[in-house]
């Protein structure tokens, strides 16, 4: 965290997360979702509630993506078994 500086120091501190490609989408998050601006104009305790509310909503994001992912895994098996099943009754 030492190498940490400007909001993603400050992300650190309020978060506890150390990962700078992870504190990069937290800020990103925080200026396009969170307050819809710059990151400039928010008091201290704004902003570390904002970099906390970034933090639950890209986990919230995550997990949908996984479960969306999941999703299209299960379509596509079942549409290879349906496939094979129409494979297979044509062969008879």
């Amino acid at each position: 965290m030492s190498d940490l500086k400007g909001y993603k120091l400050a992300i650190s501190k309020a978060t506890g997360v150390t990962d700078p490609e992870e504190l990069a989408r937290i800020e990103d998050c925080m200026r396009q979702d969170i307050f819809h601006s710059t990151l400039d104009w928010q008091t201290a305790r704004q902003f570390d509630r904002g970099a906390r509310e970034a933090v639950e909503l890209l986990a919230a994001l995550d997990e949908h993506k996984r479960r969306v992912n999941w999703l299209m895994q299960k379509n596509s098996e079942l549409t290879r078994m349906m496939a094979e099943a129409i494979i297979d009754a044509e062969e008879r």
